[in-house]
């Protein structure tokens, strides 16, 4: 090869290479929280996730008022910490106080998702959080006082959807659970956390443009079975540090618990992409020619 043609193919290799390194995406990957899991290696998403407690085969488990998970590790890590209230009245209007503490407290079905027990269940005991939910009330509900979760989250988020599953044979009054009126209600970042704000975004399975309801009980041993997933908007949610969701303030007797959150790092904290095969082609061809440049350097310094 010429100098001169090798001059030209050190310099596209050098340039091609380099202008690939800076076009890969810093965009984050996308990552998910799968309450349906215990402490796993990977969950559902294919993603490391770790809880701060252990998870009970049967029965309720990380019974408290909240309880965190991770996924991730190192600077990719995440963490959500979901915390239970209720209402202190039996009102889902705007300005109703909410109560946590000993009053409401978040709770676990392995392969099920997370519900809340709280005071507006029956039997429910203060000095015993477990007592009294049983199906469905150890789901999220507005039955008699409404209940909500808070996600905190350990760094701003983009939330792309939310995956609930409907899960107990009967509501309190003896019937079948409508599968096709499951709905909830949600704010996002919201000012407070004593009382119900306005501004809260509601919707219900199988309209506009929601996911299909889902036909069957959401019982089963992985997220999905029996459960529908929304979005939140054709777009999602940005730079979210926290989501409160409760059960459909406009209505009675939804039960549901809350399987899974989709999730992507936002702003300068965002998961590292990894680079396509051709990608990687490409960098190794850029490294040829720097290689090929500084050997050519080298040896015209020495002539």
């Amino acid at each position: 090869m010429t100098k001169s043609l090798l001059k030209a193919a050190t310099g596209v290799s050098i340039g091609v290479g380099l202008l690939l390194i800076g076009a890969i995406p810093a965009s984050a990957s996308t990552a998910g929280f799968d309450f349906a899991e215990c402490s796993t290696s990977s969950n559902h998403y294919g993603i490391v996730q770790t809880e701060n407690s252990s998870c009970g085969s049967a029965g309720y488990s990380n019974t408290s008022n909240s309880f965190s998970q991770t996924i991730g590790t190192g600077t990719s890590a995440i963490t959500v910490t979901a915390t239970a209230y209720v209402t202190a009245t039996n009102s889902s209007a705007v300005g109703t106080n909410l109560t946590s503490g000993t009053n409401a407290v978040v709770g676990q079905y392995t392969g099920n998702g997370i519900g809340v027990c709280s005071t507006g269940d029956s039997g429910y005991s203060t000095s015993h959080s477990g007592n009294g939910c049983s199906a469905p009330t150890h789901q999220m509900d507005d039955s008699g006082d409404y209940e909500f979760i808070l996600f905190t989250f350990s760094t701003p988020v983009n939330l792309g959807s939310i995956t609930l599953a409907n899960y107990g044979p009967n509501d309190t009054h003896g019937n079948p659970q409508d599968l096709n009126d499951l709905g909830f209600t949600y704010w996002v970042n919201p000012s407070s956390e004593a009382k119900i704000i306005a501004g809260g975004t509601t919707v219900l399975c199988g309209t506009s443009g929601a996911a299909t309801c889902p036909t069957v009980e959401g019982n089963g041993t992985d997220i999905g079975t029996g459960s529908w997933t929304s979005g939140f908007g054709s777009n999602g949610l940005t730079s979210t540090t926290q989501l409160l969701v409760a059960a459909d303030l406009n209505e009675t007797d939804d039960y549901f618990k809350i399987q899974g959150l989709v999730v992507s790092q936002a702003g300068t904290g965002v998961l590292p992409s990894v680079p396509e095969p051709g990608t990687f082609g490409m960098i190794g061809l850029a490294l040829v020619g720097l290689g090929m440049y500084q050997r050519k350097r080298k040896t015209d310094s020495q002539k």
